[in-house]
C-alpha cells in the first residue's frame, strides 16, 4: 500500500510538472500571438489551432482536480489556451474560422462547467443520451446543478468563471467581426 501511494504521488507530481511547462509554453504563445504578423500567421495554422482545441477538449473531458494546487494549474492552462484563441481569433485566419463552431462548442462547455456541478463533457453527453429517450421534463438536469450550484463556487472559481466569460465574449466578438457566424 505504501509503495502504491508513493507511485501515485510521483505520477501526480510528474503530471503537475508537465502541466506547468505547458502553461508557460502556451502563455508565451498567447503573448506572441498579439504581434500582428505572427498572430495572423498562427490564425491560419491548422496544426496550431488543432493543438489548442485538443488541449481545451481534454480539459473538458476530465473533472477538475479537487486539490487546489492541481486545480489552479489546470485553470491557468485553460486561461492561457482561451487567451491564445482569443488573440488569434482577432486576425480571422482561415484555420481559426474553419474551427469556429468547434471552438464555440468547447467554450460554451467551459462556461457551463462551473454552473452544472463541474461535470465532464463525457458525463454531460451520457446524461443527454439517457434523457433523449426518456421523455423527462428536464428535472434531472436541474437536480445535478443548474443555477443553484453557482452559489457553491468559491471565490477563486467565481473569479475564474468571470474571467472565462469575458474572454469567451472576446472570442465571439472577434468571430462576429468576420461575418462568419
Amino acid at each position: 500500500a505504501r509503495e502504491e501511494d508513493g507511485r501515485r504521488r510521483r505520477r501526480r507530481k510528474s503530471t503537475r510538472e508537465l502541466e506547468e511547462v505547458l502553461v508557460k509554453a502556451v502563455r508565451t504563445l498567447a503573448n506572441l500571438s498579439l504581434e500582428p504578423t505572427l498572430g495572423s500567421r498562427l490564425s491560419r495554422d491548422r496544426a496550431f489551432i488543432g493543438s489548442l482545441l485538443s488541449m481545451l477538449a481534454s480539459v473538458t473531458s476530465v473533472s477538475m482536480p479537487l486539490r487546489q494546487e492541481e486545480r489552479s494549474t489546470r485553470e491557468e492552462l485553460t486561461m492561457n489556451v482561451v487567451s491564445t484563441l482569443s488573440n488569434v481569433s482577432f486576425y480571422g485566419g482561415s484555420s481559426i474560422l474553419c474551427h469556429g463552431k468547434n471552438i464555440s462548442r468547447i467554450l460554451v462547455r467551459l462556461l457551463t462547467m462551473g454552473v452544472s456541478g463541474n461535470r465532464t463533457m463525457a458525463e454531460e453527453e451520457e446524461e443527454g443520451k439517457r434523457n433523449v429517450g426518456g421523455g423527462s421534463s428536464g428535472s434531472s438536469s436541474g437536480s445535478s446543478g443548474g443555477a443553484s450550484s453557482s452559489s457553491l463556487l468559491d471565490d477563486d472559481e467565481n473569479e475564474f468563471h468571470s474571467w472565462l466569460s469575458l474572454e469567451c465574449a472576446r472570442v465571439y466578438g472577434n468571430f462576429s467581426r468576420t461575418g462568419t457566424f
